[in-house]
């Protein structure tokens, strides 16, 4: 499977690509902003795409809405540097493990 990471943290990107790779996803590009992630993913067409739900300008939210509508197929992981608060399709960048990943990717997220 391929991923795209789109996260506005260079180091949170590389931690998000490293638990990617770990889980045995091919890391197909990276963003730093929610308009970088959609351009992207329309260009690349990854099977998955990792976003932090709190970007600057673009939400994580609306990344998955616009990704979705471009293909409804698509995969979309939510993180968030937080707690997830009420919205449990959201999981947290520090306990999101290479297990973790393939979990949230086994039940459709």
């Amino acid at each position: 499977m391929r991923v795209l990471v789109v996260d506005d943290s260079q180091a949170f990107r590389e931690v998000l690509t490293e638990v990617a790779v770990a889980a045995g996803l091919e890391v197909a590009g990276t963003a730093s902003s929610g308009e970088e992630g959609v351009r992207l993913f329309e260009e690349l067409r990854p099977d998955v795409v990792i976003v932090d739900v709190r970007l600057p300008e673009m939400s994580g939210y609306e990344v998955e809405a616009r990704v979705r509508a471009f293909s409804a197929a698509a995969r979309v992981v939510l993180v968030s540097a937080t707690e997830s608060g009420h919205d449990p399709r959201v999981v947290t960048k520090r306990s999101l493990t290479p297990a973790g990943l393939k979990a949230a990717l086994a039940i459709g997220s």
